[in-house]
């Protein structure tokens, strides 16, 4: 048999994905940019070697069709470049909602896996918000039935 576990990074473990870039880190519980634009926040994930992710998972918000939200989860490699596993793109307006994309990667020896999210408020700064990114992994059962 197989165990599944979940791993959240909550809002607050994200930093700028680039020089220079700023933030704000709300006490009601998420995450979103100080300006309009394009914004992107990284969050780094550890997982055990050997097992097999099967989901990824974010919850965020978006005001209305003008605002938009991505959240990627990517894995590195060795010589800096990176390969997405996954996407979620949110899509319902004034609403908090959660987006999961299924997916099947056994964790290597040498993976090192980095989500970002992507905020983009287009009229107001607490237009794009996110509040935790999740993954989610099968490894085995180690129950003898004791």
């Amino acid at each position: 048999g197989s165990i599944t576990k979940t791993v959240r990074i909550p809002y607050a473990e994200f930093m700028p994905g680039t020089q220079g870039e700023t933030w704000n880190v709300v006490a009601d519980g998420y995450l979103r940019a100080d300006t309009t634009g394009v914004h992107s926040y990284a969050a780094s994930l550890v997982l055990p070697q050997g097992v097999t992710i099967t989901a990824f998972r974010s919850r965020g918000y978006k005001e209305d069709s003008g605002d938009a939200l991505q959240c990627q989860f990517n894995v590195n490699d060795d010589s800096g470049g990176f390969t997405v596993l996954a996407t979620n793109t949110h899509t319902a307006i004034a609403a908090w909602s959660t987006v999961t994309t299924s997916l099947s990667r056994l964790v290597g020896s040498s993976d090192s896996f980095l989500a970002y999210a992507i905020l983009t408020p287009a009229g107001n700064i607490r237009d794009s918000r996110v509040m935790w990114i999740e993954v989610d992994y099968t490894m085995p059962s180690y129950d003898k039935g004791l």
